[in-house]
C-alpha cells in the first residue's frame, strides 16, 4: 500500500509520508521500494513520479538508469477526424478527400528525473544525455585497469 500511495496519491503530503516510512523500514524495505520505483522509469506516464520517489533514498547505483530516462519519444497524433476521411463543400462543389496526418514524434524532459538525478550526483548537465554518460564513464570507470593477461 505505501508504494501505491507513493505512486499515485495526488496529495503530496502523503506521499511525503509513504516515502519517509519507507525510508525508514529496514534495508529489505528500502531496496525493494527502489527496486519498484525504478521499474516504473521505463513507462513515460510513470517516469517522473518513480523518480520523485526514488530520490530521498540516494542510492547512486541507480544513476546510469536515470541518466537513460531522462529523455523519452513521445507520439503525438494531431487533431483532426480520426478516420482520415474529409468532407467539405464550397463554391458549390462538394469534395471528398482522405488520409490523416501523420503522426509526429515529440521529445520529453522528464524534470522530475533531471531533479532526482542532479540531487544523487551534485551535477546538473541539463537533459544533455551525452554529457551525462561522458561524466558517469569518468566519474565510475574503473581506473588502472590493465587488460594484458600475460600474468596470471
Amino acid at each position: 500500500p505505501l508504494l501505491s500511495i507513493a505512486m499515485e496519491e495526488t496529495d503530496m503530503g502523503l506521499v511525503a509520508e509513504a516515502l519517509d516510512m519507507l525510508q525508514s523500514g529496514d534495508q529489505n524495505v528500502q531496496e525493494a521500494a527502489l527496486a519498484a520505483f525504478a521499474a516504473r522509469l521505463g513507462n513515460p506516464s510513470t517516469r517522473d513520479r518513480a523518480a520523485y520517489c526514488m530520490s530521498p533514498f540516494v542510492d547512486k547505483r541507480y544513476i546510469s538508469i536515470l541518466i537513460n530516462h531522462l529523455l523519452s519519444e513521445q507520439v503525438v497524433r494531431p487533431a483532426g477526424n480520426p478516420g482520415g476521411l474529409n468532407a467539405g463543400v464550397g463554391n458549390g462543389n462538394i469534395g471528398l478527400g482522405g488520409g490523416s496526418t501523420p503522426a509526429q514524434k515529440r521529445l520529453v524532459q522528464h524534470k522530475e528525473v533531471l531533479t532526482t538525478l542532479s540531487g544523487l550526483t551534485g551535477e546538473n548537465f541539463g537533459y544533455n544525455t551525452d554529457q551525462w554518460r561522458a561524466w558517469f564513464a569518468q566519474k565510475f570507470a574503473v581506473s588502472n585497469l590493465d587488460l594484458r593477461r600475460d600474468e596470471y
